[in-house]
């Protein structure tokens, strides 16, 4: 690895230069990868890849191919190509962030987590990443941590419904349902078509023991989803289509 590495945080050199050594990888026009794939996205990896081949010190150029890798769900080329970008451009977070979130969908959540934790300043201020952290702590059972890391969410945007939903669905089940309440009416308010709101808000009605609002929160949102706002993951999502 370059100069380049060393001048900038050394928990960053050593996370990619582990990454670098621990990875087995094949970057992908091969036919492994993309044995029966639709020839549309064929043609737009191998693209994507020609770009990397002939500007390899392009860091954005390695991101690009990632995300489209990782739309595809191709995770392990993602992987190795965000760790190209990293390597050249450690200081920028988005590959870093996507890289975390690309190790959790190959049932990594510990490693994501130490990527996540390994580049905190570079994501500080990026709420989901924050919120997303939590989600990741609380599937493992660790709901303080969790509850840190969405209120930490909130703290850097307080329009991210992400983590007031994540505190409420801890609160709830600590039973703490006045808190649950006070919480998610404004979310509610800001957003009617916040179904997961709304079902934890209707749960937490129900267990108060006002059975009308219950019901009526809950029916309003039932079959309901909603949409966390997370723009550096959606790069990711539009480069499906």
């Amino acid at each position: 690895m370059g100069a380049i590495w060393r001048t900038l945080n050394p928990g960053l050199w050593l996370m990619a230069a582990t990454l670098a050594m621990s990875s087995g990888y094949a970057l992908a026009s091969e036919a492994s990868v993309l044995a029966g794939a639709d020839p549309a996205v064929v043609a737009r990896i191998e693209e994507a890849h020609a770009r990397t081949v002939a500007e390899p010190d392009d860091a954005g150029a390695w991101l690009e191919l990632g995300k489209l890798y990782q739309a595809h769900e191709l995770i392990e080329p993602a992987l190795e190509s965000y760790r190209r970008s990293t390597e050249l451009a450690p200081a920028e977070p988005k590959a870093w962030y996507l890289m975390a979130i690309a190790l959790t969908e190959i049932g990594e959540p510990e490693r994501a987590l130490a990527t996540l934790d390994g580049v905190g300043d570079l994501v500080a201020g990026y709420a989901p990443a924050h919120w997303r952290r939590g989600r990741w702590l609380a599937e493992m059972g660790r709901t303080d941590e969790a509850e840190a890391a969405f209120r930490r969410s909130v703290d850097v945007d307080p329009a991210a419904a992400a983590g007031w939903v994540g505190i409420a669905t801890i609160l709830l089940e600590r039973r703490e349902l006045q808190e649950v309440v006070a919480l998610l009416n404004p979310v509610l308010a800001a957003d009617r078509t916040n179904g997961v709101a709304g079902q934890l808000l209707g749960r937490a009605l129900m267990a108060a023991g006002d059975h009308d609002a219950g019901r009526r929160v809950l029916g309003m949102s039932a079959g309901m989803g909603a949409y966390f706002p997370d723009p550096w993951h959606e790069e990711v999502l539009t480069s499906a289509t």
